[in-house]
């Protein structure tokens, strides 16, 4: 099997030290080629993270040492390239994580995101880095520089870099602790694909390219996963109301009991987090940087939506209240049935069959309707890129304006057993003009096949136009001269917005 790492770096040897290279970051070349095919054991891929960490310690041990003068071109381009490289590494192994073939591929992924992600921490409390930053004078810079330094110093600040080392120390260690527990957390939570069985005549309901999909095996009874494509189309279509709620519940309880002890955990640490910080709990420190920048104005906004979005939510449970009491008179609405009945209203009061919608959604033509809007929307090219895959599922792809490449992404897109489960996009790389190419990767959970097996809910149409939003996001944002305001680089409450904006078109017929 081709691995996920073939696609960062390239033209070398896994023997060959990242020391040795001008700049990982420095050639979009670097980006094809396979130092890491035919399937290695997790002790390669944990070789490829000792060399990630060896060059940046040495990079930022001589950030460190920096002598006078600093400046934007010495000073902050170091900053900026060690920036680069940590978080590359931390997401090319938060991809393996996700994405590889074993659990202890996934592991080892697991364990150098961690790595990274506690480098990065020991580099925002260093006080040298600060130090050096804080004297470089950007009077004559461009807007963009300046901007790009205020933010970094106001972030050093804010991460507690001006306490005293004993304090800087316990905010690392406790910043270690919660970094653990979330990867450890979402590792549970990943490996945790529940399965049900149910007869052939619970099956009432599916649609038949679902039922087609799911032969009874030799016991006679169905199989059913937790994954997105089988959890949908159950929730949404099947008669039997305890077929639906079984899975559900298999599906809500996945990694429990053991992640509910990390939760607590989790809100433990990071409300001591904030103590040390000065701040009164973690959502103030977590806002601070935000456009909704306190936990007030944030409430306050929530409180100004709901208002706005009561009376029609108010009649749409009225109108799926009357639906449910016309089929199952006396049982109440819950999260067991709403998706249920839901499609059942709006068959009755719209004569829209969703069943009928699921004919128009096969994969292929999705995968193709997106590429086709985003060519007409933002004059782009999509064309297919030859490069080495990790999985016979992924596809790969380039982004063209005219001739001039912009970026390139993967999609992986259908479920498989330890692979994540849900829907997200990971910025392998940001782009840095001259440097570097912005790389994507949307790992999706969607329907396989052809017609008698690929149609997908309208539900997920909306879902891969969003992951796609934030693709487009580092793809087309990311002609930066810094990496530090390159791709999603804005305030994280706004990071949504583009994708929310195009998820619209799925309602444009």
């Amino acid at each position: 099997m081709r691995m996920i790492a073939a696609m960062l770096i390239a033209a070398t040897s896994l023997s060959a030290p990242l020391a040795a290279q001008e700049n990982i970051m420095e050639s979009p070349a670097r980006f094809a080629g396979a130092i890491l095919a035919d399937a290695p054991d997790a002790a390669a891929l944990t070789a490829r993270c000792d060399e990630y960490v060896s060059e940046f310690e040495r990079r930022f041990a001589a950030l460190e040492a920096q002598q006078a003068p600093f400046t934007v071109d010495r000073t902050l381009k170091a900053y900026d390239d060690l920036q680069a490289l940590g978080y590359s590494g931390g997401a090319e192994f938060y991809s393996f994580s996700q994405s590889m073939d074993t659990a202890e591929k996934r592991e080892a992924g697991l364990a150098c995101y961690a790595r990274m992600t506690e480098i990065g921490t020991r580099v925002g409390l260093s006080r040298p880095i600060y130090d050096h930053l804080k004297a470089v004078n950007v009077d004559g810079a461009d807007a963009a520089t300046r901007y790009y330094l205020g933010r970094t110093l106001a972030e050093f600040e804010r991460n507690g870099v001006a306490f005293d080392e004993t304090r800087r120390a316990e905010i690392e260690a406790l910043q270690d602790e919660i970094t653990d527990i979330g990867n450890r957390f979402g590792a549970n939570y990943a490996e945790a694909r529940g399965i049900v069985k149910a007869l052939p005549s619970e099956l009432a309901g599916l649609p038949q390219d679902w039922i087609d999909a799911h032969p009874p095996g030799h016991d006679g009874l169905v199989e059913i996963s937790t994954d997105t494509p089988d959890l949908q189309p159950v929730l949404t279509y099947a008669e039997n109301g305890v077929l639906r709620e079984k899975l559900l519940r298999v599906s809500l309880t996945r990694a429990f009991p053991e992640n509910s002890e990390l939760l607590g955990d989790l809100f433990t640490k990071r409300q001591q987090l904030a103590d040390l910080l000065g701040r009164p709990d973690y959502a103030t420190l977590l806002l601070e940087d935000r456009m909704l920048d306190t936990p007030g104005k944030v409430a306050a906004h929530m409180a100004e939506l709901y208002q706005a979005a009561a009376p029609v939510a108010a009649a749409d449970l009225s109108a799926l209240r009357q639906t449910l009491a016309r089929v199952s008179p006396g049982e109440e609405l819950s999260i067991f049935n709403v998706a249920y009945v839901s499609q059942l209203a709006v068959k009755e009061r719209f004569d829209l069959d969703p069943q009928e919608v699921r004919q128009y959604f096969m994969f292929d033509n999705v995968r193709q309707g997106i590429f086709d809007l985003t060519q007409s929307l933002f004059d782009v090219d999509i064309r297919p890129w030859d490069t080495p895959l990790w999985h016979p599922d992924v596809e790969a792809f380039s982004v063209y304006d005219g001739e001039r490449l912009l970026g390139r992404f993967y999609l992986d897109s259908h479920p498989r057993p330890g692979k994540y489960q849900h829907a997200n996009h990971i910025a392998l790389r940001k782009g840095v003009t001259g440097e570097s190419l912005p790389i994507s990767v949307l790992t999706m959970n969607l329907p396989e096949g052809g017609y008698e097996t690929g149609l997908m809910e309208h539900r997920q149409v909306e879902t891969f136009l969003h992951e796609f939003g934030h693709l487009l996001h580092n793809i087309l944002g990311g002609q930066q001269q810094w990496f530090g305001i390159s791709g999603i680089a804005n305030e994280r409450d706004f990071t949504e917005a583009p994708s929310q904006m195009l998820e619209e078109w799925v309602y444009d017929y």
